[in-house]
C-alpha cells in the first residue's frame, strides 16, 4: 500500500513594515474640531516598534503620537482642528516622512458671535410714580 499525501500552502511575507508605500487620507472638518488623517501602512510582517506622528506646523504644537498595528493598516488621528500637518512614521532609528508635507485640513465652522445691547431707563422727574433716590 502506497499513501500519498500532497500539501498545498501559500505564504505571504514581508522582511519589515513596509513603510515606504504608506498612504494619508484626510477629512475635512464641519465643527471646531471633528477633521481627521488616516495614515494606512500597508500589510507588513513586523511594525511592532514603529509609530505614526502627526504635528500641526504652528509654533509649539505637540506632536500626536500613535502605534502602528503590527501587520500594518490603519491609524486614525481624529478630533483634528483645522490647520496644516506634517506626518511621518518612525521606529525610533528611523524616520519617514510624507512626501506631501503639509496636509492641510480646513473646516467649514463658523465660530459664534455673540453681541448685545443695552439702554440706560429714562425717567424724568415729570414721569408718573418718580421717587427722587
Amino acid at each position: 500500500m502506497t499513501l500519498l499525501v500532497i500539501c498545498l500552502l501559500t505564504l505571504t511575507s514581508f522582511a519589515q513594515c513596509n513603510t515606504a508605500n504608506f498612504t494619508v487620507t484626510k477629512i475635512n472638518g464641519t465643527c471646531f474640531s471633528n477633521a481627521s488623517i488616516t495614515v494606512t501602512v500597508p500589510t507588513s510582517s513586523d511594525c511592532s516598534q514603529w509609530v505614526a506622528e502627526i504635528v500641526k506646523t504652528t509654533a509649539g504644537s505637540t506632536p500626536i503620537v500613535l502605534t502602528v498595528p503590527t501587520t500594518g493598516g490603519n491609524v486614525l488621528f481624529s478630533s483634528l482642528t483645522a490647520g496644516s500637518y506634517n506626518i511621518s512614521l518612525s521606529n525610533g532609528f528611523t524616520t519617514v516622512q510624507y512626501a506631501s508635507n503639509p496636509v492641510v485640513l480646513t473646516s467649514s465652522y463658523v465660530n459664534m458671535s455673540v453681541s448685545s445691547t443695552s439702554n440706560p431707563p429714562v425717567c424724568t422727574n415729570t414721569s408718573p410714580g418718580y421717587a427722587p433716590n
